[in-house]
């Protein structure tokens, strides 16, 4: 498993390295998004990164499953707001759905291993603030598009990159994965596991969804699938 999910992250340095004469101009995060509320979840030198949490209409006595997602964008671009329609949907169903930012080449001038060390320290995070989030710390799952779908697994089976000075008693490996058309092999050993494709006839492949099923409650299993179903790569 390790060994075939470096190979994304070296090709995507190679991307980098052949794009930084180039000096990409990718437009800036919003520092918000209407409907959720922002928090600054790390903070490197000048520069914060933000969760953007979605949180359920009816809040009830107990906890309630969570949700982040990255967004896709070959760990050079791409926007956090790609996952917005998804998270609307899940927390109107129930679900702290949660959009991430993290570094990527275009606005940062970092590789691959840094935005996964972001993925690690955006479940850590959300799971350290469980209470205030009204979130089960032992129902957080992870998704992503593409290489948002990478860096989301990278954070369940990579023991590497966590980001010095973080609290390692607190885990930052997600309890379940939702991935889209992931940069992934996802043949080997990793939590429960919801991988979707599009292949033009807007179909979803789900493996192990049995495992996964546990993350459904208050939400229909079907609910997740008409959410994610869009046809395109890496949403």
């Amino acid at each position: 498993m390790t060994r075939n999910l470096w190979r994304p992250v070296l090709l995507s340095l190679c991307v980098s390295t052949a794009a930084a004469a180039q000096e990409p101009v990718v437009p800036s995060q919003p520092l918000a998004i209407d409907g959720a509320v922002t928090h600054v979840y790390k903070s490197i030198g000048q520069m914060e990164l933000r969760l953007h949490v979605f949180a359920p209409s009816v809040v009830g006595s107990a906890q309630d499953p969570a949700i982040v997602f990255f967004f896709g964008g070959g760990w050079t671009n791409g926007t956090v707001r790609q996952f917005v329609p998804q998270a609307q949907y899940l927390a109107g169903r129930g679900m702290v759905a949660i959009v991430a930012d993290y570094r990527v080449f275009g606005r940062h001038a970092t590789s691959a291993f840094e935005a996964i060390a972001d993925a690690k320290s955006a479940i850590r995070w959300v799971r350290s603030h469980a209470k205030e989030l009204h979130v089960d710390p032992a129902r957080i799952a992870a998704g992503g598009g593409s290489s948002g779908g990478h860096i989301a697994l990278s954070a369940a089976v990579l023991g590497a990159f966590d980001e010095p000075g973080e609290d390692m008693k607190i885990s930052s490996k997600p309890d379940a994965l939702v991935l889209f058309n992931p940069a992934v092999d996802t043949t080997h050993e990793t939590p429960p596991i919801l991988v979707l494709t599009a292949d033009g006839r807007a179909a979803a492949k789900a493996q192990r969804v049995g495992a996964f099923a546990y993350l459904q409650k208050p939400f229909d299993l079907d609910d997740l699938l008409r959410a994610v179903e869009r046809g395109l790569h890496g949403s």
